[in-house]
């Protein structure tokens, strides 16, 4: 069985209202439900480190960040942020793969957090990909 905080329910059924077309309660729990499946097979790997809260606060009162490079429905703090599910996630707000060419436009102008899996190829990718964007 998934266990799903009430907090983290809450917050996915406002993050789908707000960008999954509705808020139809059927729909809703099923993408939830497969949402925390998807991360359930994945637990345990833990190759990303947490920012805390006063960090984000800080990242968009100081340098007006409004997204998130890596997160998923479940942790981002800002409500626009980039995932590694796109297909599943986009219904909760993700912008797509952070890696995918069709994020360019997203990536255009703004302020960015960029906390990456502590994985050193995709730390990699992402560094490359940051400069080509900023080239």
């Amino acid at each position: 069985f998934l266990e799903c905080r009430t907090a983290h329910y809450a917050k996915l059924r406002t993050l789908h209202a707000r960008f999954g077309g509705g808020d139809d309660a059927g729909d809703v729990d099923e993408r939830i439900f497969c949402v925390l499946a998807r991360y359930e097979a994945l637990r345990g790997a833990g190759f990303q480190c947490a920012v805390p809260g006063a960090a984000f606060d800080g990242l968009r009162r100081y340098l007006g960040c409004t997204v998130e490079c890596f997160a998923s429905p479940l942790n981002c703090r800002f409500e626009r942020y980039f995932s590694a599910f796109p297909a599943l996630e986009r219904s909760f707000g993700s912008l797509g793969s952070f890696f995918d060419e069709d994020a360019v436009d997203a990536l255009r102008s703004g302020s960015f957090e960029c906390n990456p899996p502590f994985v050193p190829e995709v730390m990699t990718f992402a560094a490359r990909r940051i400069q080509r964007l900023l080239a």
